[in-house]
C-alpha cells in the first residue's frame, strides 16, 4: 500500500540521513520501496484497507504491552528450559521423634 507524500518525505529523508551517516549514497530502490508499507498476511480474503486496520490495532497492542513491560521492570524475564520441573523432589517429614 503506497503512504502519502508527507509519510514518504519523512522515510526519504531517514533513508538519506542513516547513509550520509555512512558516507554512502541512498540507493534509487531503497527511496522507492520507501514510499510504500509491505505487511505480509495470510488473510486472502480481506482486503488491504482491513488488513491496514488489523495491523494498526496488533500494533497498538504491542504498544501496550511493551509500556506495561517498562513499567512493571518485566523486560528480562530470567529463562528457563523447564529441566528444574523433571527432578525429583522430595519433602522432608518430621514424625514423632
Amino acid at each position: 500500500m503506497r503512504k502519502s507524500e508527507h509519510p514518504i518525505e519523512q522515510a526519504h529523508r531517514r533513508l538519506r540521513r542513516k547513509a550520509s551517516k555512512k558516507q554512502m549514497n541512498t540507493k534509487p530502490e531503497s527511496l522507492e520501496v520507501a514510499k510504500y508499507v509491505v505487511v505480509f498476511t495470510t488473510h486472502r480474503n480481506a482486503s488491504a484497507v482491513e488488513i491496514m486496520e488489523r495491523y494498526r490495532m496488533r500494533w497498538q497492542i504491542e504498544l501496550v504491552f511493551k509500556r506495561l513491560k517498562s513499567l512493571v521492570r518485566l523486560g528480562h524475564l530470567p529463562k528457563h528450559d523447564g529441566s528444574e520441573l523433571l527432578e525429583p523432589h522430595t519433602t522432608p517429614v518430621l514424625g514423632p521423634g
